[in-house]
């Protein structure tokens, strides 16, 4: 079929390079640092003020950029939504409390914070599914990890 025939074409071109000429992990070069990478300071820096963020999981959502990693760092910091969600919350308005969290949810995500993303799952979903009790539960808890993470991702950015 055509498929085969794709990857008999492509792949016959690789098998008839000699070993020599195939780049092994000894042969690649190390990155440089340039003007639109973390310099070293820098990620150590965040690993000690914002510990919860996989800067790699951040930097492939960021196209291993420097510049749009801050941004969206600034951005996540510059749009606190902390009134609204307890405005929300208090209204005991679900359908704009889930809409609320399920944004916090993607961008969290998008700057490595894996582990509130997590959270921010949890309350999307439990408002979702009208759980409530699990809701009110752990909203007080959830409003703390993100006022936290705010104020790392602040500090951070103050020291850049």
């Amino acid at each position: 079929n055509d498929l085969d025939l794709m990857l008999q074409k492509y792949l016959s071109n690789v098998a008839k390079k000699p070993v020599a000429e195939i780049k092994t992990a000894e042969t690649i070069p190390e990155v440089e640092e340039t003007a639109d990478t973390l310099k070293h300071f820098e990620k150590k820096l965040l690993a000690e003020i914002c510990p919860e963020i996989n800067l790699d999981l951040a930097m492939s959502h960021c196209m291993d950029s420097r510049e749009f990693f801050i941004e969206m760092l600034q951005e996540f910091f510059d749009g606190n939504k902390v009134a609204e969600i307890n405005k929300t919350y208090a209204a005991e308005d679900w359908k704009n409390y889930r809409i609320l969290v399920h944004a916090l949810k993607s961008t969290s995500l998008v700057i490595g914070a894996e582990i509130f993303s997590e959270k921010a799952k949890a309350q999307e979903f439990a408002a979702k599914d009208n759980r409530l009790e699990y809701l009110k539960k752990n909203h007080s808890e959830f409003i703390i990890s993100y006022e936290k993470l705010l104020n790392q991702i602040g500090d951070w950015l103050k020291e850049i």
